[in-house]
């Protein structure tokens, strides 16, 4: 119609569908770039299953069979160890591998020999709790050190040195650890009350369980900071000609601490940390490495050629249907009408004249009859 806006027209709801056809190449290009990952699930669990064939076949005549280890721990702030050492057990729990059944695989499963305390209670570590964020912007460091067969003088080979006391081999260990991460809250902040939505620290403790630092007087001028609490300690030996030798830790990298990631504005201790020894060709440091501490060895296969081709067909969908709308509208709708001698109500109505207002007489002043003359200027 005349004065019909140009978003009802035809031409603009057919050519405008063809936004689908950005967000269309988008989603297409992200299932294609699944299909194209590589399997590394695959390869990570041949790695930790030939890991455990090779340990299966050795585990009877594995030296760990005879040995008995114990640790001791050391604070930094004292020069003295705290409490007493405790001797580690033989441990029967298995492994957990945060990873949930998959289709068709199997992850084998294996003989454990480890030494492990997961209740250190006071006897290792400092027994009081303390609060994160601490009033005090240090945490306690601790040197844990192993030893064979109970002796305490003995520290096993292997081990680094403590960095506050050289004449002590162990490992250096904090109670806790943190790490900044950005938040957004600085988008749309017409659209946000004042308050809350584009206020930092609110997200930053409310969202993300972490600490807000402020700087300033600005709520969106500070830092986030989210914390990690030790939850185990483990080394990974080696039997030699003069006993046995620390190589590495148990975690991914060779690393001899694990951390894990609490709530900020809580009060925490160590008295669940888990000390364990365990032999340098445990299958348990395999996964570690392959996983990087999560233990979880990703997505199938499956899985992601499920999702590859779910996002590829409503990809290429979202793609071609701005296409199939432009000739529907703007083809085939139109032969459709004239075939039918119909309009559309996208048509637009032809323009009609405007017609001039007819004028009104007036009187002439020198007609002296009884009618008025008509007097057209």
């Amino acid at each position: 119609m005349a004065n019909e806006p140009i978003y009802n027209s035809r031409k603009f709801r057919a050519f405008g569908s063809y936004i689908f056809l950005l967000f269309g190449a988008g989603i297409l290009a992200v299932g294609l770039w699944t299909l194209s990952l590589p399997d590394t699930r695959t390869a990570a669990i041949s790695a930790y299953n030939q890991a455990i064939e090779s340990w299966q076949s050795n585990v009877s005549t594995n030296p760990l069979l005879n040995a008995a280890f114990g640790v001791r721990a050391k604070w930094e702030y004292e020069d003295r160890d705290i409490n007493r050492p405790l001797a580690l057990d033989t441990s029967n729990i298995n492994d957990k591998l945060d990873d949930s059944p998959r289709s068709g695989e199997v992850i084998e499963t294996y003989q454990h020999i480890k030494f492990a305390i997961h209740n250190t209670s006071d006897d290792l570590f400092s027994s009081r709790e303390f609060l994160l964020p601490p009033r005090v912007w240090f945490p306690d460091n601790y040197c844990v050190s192993f030893h064979p067969n109970g002796d305490t003088s003995t520290a096993l080979p292997g081990q680094p040195l403590c960095p506050f006391d050289q004449s002590m081999s162990g490992v250096y260990v904090s109670q806790y650890t943190n790490y900044t991460i950005k938040i957004d809250c600085q988008l749309k902040l017409k659209k946000r009350k004042p308050d809350v939505k584009n206020n930092c620290a609110v997200k930053c403790e409310q969202e993300e369980n972490g600490f807000w630092e402020a700087r300033g007087s600005s709520v969106r001028a500070g830092t986030c900071w989210k914390y990690r609490v030790l939850s185990g300690v483990c080394a990974a030996v080696e039997k030699t000609e003069n006993g046995f030798t620390v190589t590495r830790g148990c975690y991914a990298n060779g690393g001899f601490a694990m951390y894990r990631n609490v709530d900020a504005n809580k009060f925490y201790s160590l008295a669940n940390v888990h000390m364990e020894v365990r032999d340098q060709a445990d299958p348990f440091l395999v996964a570690a490495d392959s996983t990087l501490n999560t233990f979880n060895f990703g997505a199938s296969r499956h899985q992601r050629l499920i999702v590859g081709v779910v996002l590829s067909c409503l990809g290429g969908l979202m793609c071609v249907l701005p296409f199939i709308l432009t000739w529907w509208l703007l083809i085939r709708l139109p032969q459709i009408e004239a075939a039918n001698g119909t309009k559309s109500l996208y048509d637009e109505e032809e323009e009609l004249p405007v017609k001039k207002p007819k004028p009104k007489p007036i009187p002439n002043p020198k007609y002296k009859g009884g009618d008025y003359e008509l007097i057209e200027n």
